[in-house]
This record gives structure tokens, sequence and C-alpha cells, in this order.
């Protein structure tokens, strides 16, 4: 299992949401989450 981490620019609740939805349509049996709190506003997959 790789994880990959993405430095994201994403600071907005709203947008994190409108991306969950998409990636979950795209990737359905993946795990990810975002991390706001991070700095770098990582996403994990």
């Amino acid at each position: 299992m790789a994880v990959e981490i993405v430095k994201t620019d994403i600071t907005e609740e709203n947008a994190v949401r409108s991306i969950v939805l998409h990636v979950q349509q795209l990737f359905p049996k993946a795990n990810f989450n975002f991390d706001l709190q991070d700095c770098l506003n990582i996403l994990r997959l």
C-alpha cells in the first residue's frame, strides 16, 4: 500500500467537501484525508 502526500492550496471547508466528492467518485475504494490544520494543507491518499 502506497501513501501519496500532496501539498495543496485549499483552505476552505467548502472546497474540501467538493473535492472529496470528486475523489470518491474517481477512486471509490481509496482512503484519503485533508489536513487543513497543517500549514501546507496536506492531502493524503
